[in-house]
């Protein structure tokens, strides 16, 4: 089992288990990065990490306790500091916890009832041009002016470090042709960068 590898415990971890011929190694990721990795891909499109050294004027905090939890060790930190620094706090959560008290406005919402709360305020917030990138036609999706087809990760080459141990690269040939008009994350963003002549930084 491991959490979230800080130094040398997942390639000890990984030669412990190789040493008696496993070549197996269940993480504890599964319960802690990886729900937050498919919630961010699911709302999102990718995992986004939010630039908190510039201080925002308005934190939007959506059932997280990132001064108790602080993912990755470095959230809590960021968090606390900007607040200190004026950020104001929104926060929606069933659950109080202890970001309540420190929050603008706290949104008790009750379980379950979270993406009808996002399509209303998506539904609200929408007042120019809306695109999405995904792999369906998710309710966000479904009210986009446009819609950009993304390619599964089985359909593109690619390289990455996807499940292996920091350093190392995988090549990840692509198994099958993307269907019509779907591009990979990478080439979109490139398309769009290219069309906004941002060639020089993409």
């Amino acid at each position: 089992m491991q959490g979230s590898p800080k130094g040398l415990e997942n390639p000890l971890l990984h030669r412990f288990a190789t040493s008696f011929g496993s070549p197996n190694v269940v993480p504890t990721g599964s319960v802690c990065f990886a729900p937050r990795w498919a919630a961010s891909l699911v709302t999102t499109g990718f995992y986004p990490h939010s630039d908190l050294k510039q201080p925002p004027e308005l934190l939007l905090v959506w059932g997280s306790n990132h001064l108790s939890t602080s993912a990755d060790g470095i959230l809590a930190p960021e968090v606390s500091s900007t607040i200190r620094e004026g950020s104001k706090v929104i926060l929606i959560d069933p659950f109080g916890r202890n970001l309540a008290k420190r929050s603008e406005l706290w949104l008790r919402i009750k379980p379950g009832t979270d993406l009808l709360l996002a399509i209303g305020m998506i539904k609200v917030i929408k007042v120019e041009f809306l695109v999405v990138a995904d792999l369906f036609m998710t309710p966000t999706a479904q009210m986009a002016d446009i819609v950009l087809p993304v390619a599964t990760h089985f359909k593109f080459d690619d390289l990455g470090f996807y499940g292996l141990p920091f350093g190392k690269i995988l090549a990840r040939p692509k198994i099958v042709d993307p269907p019509g008009e779907c591009k990979s994350d990478v080439k979109i963003i490139n398309e769009l960068a290219k069309r906004l002549k941002l060639e020089d930084v993409f």
